[in-house]
């Protein structure tokens, strides 16, 4: 909403911060053995204290594991959950989203902040248009345009793990502190919500 209303997208370090406790907010509940299947901008919230993120709206989270501690063995069909913009590919594909899917989501959120292009996929509406974007722009190397090297390393990660692998949530902070060493920045750094990239430049927006 603040982006909307100041006609911007947060500069590159400041969203990579805002990932880093988004990441850390998705870890802490990955750890309680639930996926949440609707990660985007819109159900994360700010503190009080303007610095410490939060995860909401857990209406689509779904346990992966029985009552016995064990994992749940994949539906053949598990249906379309989430929000189609942020959706990952197993999503589009009917497949259990799991916590490597989550992190997808998440890593679109990303570039949807911090990019003055965002999402290659954003003026589409149809389902199967949005998936075939999704492939086609990691193909074509158009959904990593204008994010630093380690943002690159982060989804390609992502793409890298079996659908229940776990994700190693520290590697991919490192990526994002390596991404912030690049930006000039730190992990350490406060979030500056007023530091933000004009939209009025001759990219699409």
């Amino acid at each position: 909403q603040m982006r909307k209303r100041r006609g911007s997208v947060f500069d590159q370090a400041s969203a990579c911060l805002i990932t880093s406790q988004c990441l850390a907010a998705l870890e802490e509940l990955h750890q309680t053995a639930f996926v949440h299947r609707d990660v985007k901008p819109g159900n994360f919230a700010v503190g009080q204290d303007g610095q410490r993120i939060i995860l909401l709206d857990f209406g689509l989270a779904r346990c992966f594991v029985n009552s016995s501690g064990e994992r749940r063995k994949p539906r053949p069909d598990a249906g379309f959950r989430g929000t189609l913009q942020y959706a990952p590919l197993a999503a589009h594909a009917g497949q259990e989203v799991t916590s490597r899917d989550d992190l997808e989501a998440l890593w679109y959120q990303h570039r949807s902040l911090s990019t003055l292009d965002g999402l290659p996929w954003k003026h589409l509406s149809d389902k199967a248009a949005m998936e075939a974007s999704k492939q086609d722009s990691r193909r074509t190397r158009a959904l990593f345009l204008d994010l630093p090297q380690p943002l690159e390393d982060f989804l390609e990660y992502l793409d890298s793990l079996a659908a229940q692998e776990t994700p190693s949530y520290k590697d991919l902070q490192t990526l994002l502190s390596e991404a912030l060493t690049a930006l000039g920045s730190s992990i350490d750094s406060p979030i500056n919500w007023l530091s933000t990239t004009p939209s009025h430049t001759n990219q699409s927006n």
